[in-house]
């Protein structure tokens, strides 16, 4: 786990570790993406994490940060 996270309630690493490999997999990134992403979004109050699950908690800031990532490219 990195410096500066809480573990996920009611979940334990490894099962964090399998969330993040199967995502990384899916979308066909390294699992260092998902993570920093994941952390990335938290920091921007655009989800969080309840119950094992990612939440969304504003959509519309959500939406900003995708729109700012593809004009970046």
């Amino acid at each position: 786990m990195c410096a500066g996270t809480r573990p996920w309630p009611g979940t334990t690493r490894r099962h964090r570790a399998v969330f993040h490999d199967e995502l990384a997999e899916m979308l066909g990134v390294h699992v260092n993406s998902i993570t920093n992403s994941v952390s990335a979004l938290r920091k921007a109050e655009c989800v969080e994490r309840q119950r094992g699950a990612l939440v969304i908690t504003d959509f519309k800031k959500l939406k900003n940060v995708a729109e700012n990532l593809i004009v970046k490219k």
